[in-house]
């Protein structure tokens, strides 16, 4: 359990650690839950990465910059973290090649609660900054992931009915 005084540290080290890096080294996380349309010159994971390049570009001044390695599910539900892209993307944040993490929307990442604490967990372990960019507003956590509640989870729109 993390208590306020730890994450106030981490928050304070991570701060620090961005603070004295010029490069933020950004890896884009896209899934989409089947095959359909995956065939088309630009896809969904197309659109996907789209958006959170348009976003890194906002961040430029801030030393932002989209890692070449494309982290792309085409055909995986997020119903479990059983997919190559991601198991290679959790691969490098354990390696230190990633600083942060953005994605479309926050079921891209997972549709499960429990995979989604257990990778906010890995993000904070490793001082990670996820961010969502595009399909119901952008979210940005100002508290670290392991303070991230449950009615936060729910109210960013993580509860969807439609089962992808």
């Amino acid at each position: 359990m993390t208590t306020f005084a730890t994450a106030r540290d981490a928050r304070r080290d991570v701060r620090q650690r961005d603070n004295a890096r010029t490069t933020v080294r950004c890896a884009i996380y896209t899934r989409k839950s089947t095959e359909e349309g995956l065939n088309q010159e630009f896809n969904t994971l197309d659109a996907q990465r789209d958006a959170a390049l348009a976003y890194i570009a906002s961040q430029k001044a801030a030393g932002w910059v989209s890692l070449p390695e494309r982290y792309d599910d085409g055909g995986y539900s997020g119903g479990s973290t059983d997919r190559p892209a991601l198991k290679r993307l959790l691969a490098d944040i354990d390696a230190g090649k990633v600083d942060v993490v953005i994605t479309y929307k926050l079921d891209r990442l997972s549709r499960s609660l429990l995979d989604f604490a257990t990778l906010m967990a890995l993000f904070e372990k490793h001082g990670l900054v996820h961010r969502i960019e595009g399909g119901g507003g952008r979210f940005a956590p100002s508290k670290p992931p392991a303070e991230i509640t449950l009615a936060e989870v729910l109210r960013l729109g993580f509860a969807y009915a439609d089962g992808g």
